[in-house]
């Protein structure tokens, strides 16, 4: 559903069902956004990128290991995530 109100911000946000992991475009992007591994993932930019800040020491010192990461309840914390 789109409400067609601008926030004035020059943003354009578009909410989706992140548990939608259909065969649908949509449903597999979902799937992809939910994969902790880039080998389970449907789109190969996507896969290509994860795998490179995930499996390269390049791409680990670019995003300085900072991210969100859920613990096993499934609650976030921000925290250095070390592998």
């Amino acid at each position: 559903m789109e409400l067609k109100n601008p926030f004035g911000d020059m943003a354009h946000i578009i909410y989706v069902n992140g548990e939608d992991k259909s065969k649908t475009k949509l449903g597999k992007l979902m799937h992809d956004f939910h994969c902790t591994d880039a080998k389970d993932m449907h789109y190969k930019l996507l896969a290509d990128r994860v795998r490179y800040f995930k499996e390269t020491q390049k791409g680990r010192n670019a995003s300085s290991g900072r991210m969100f990461c859920a613990d096993r309840s499934g609650a976030e914390t921000r925290t250095r995530c070390v592998r």
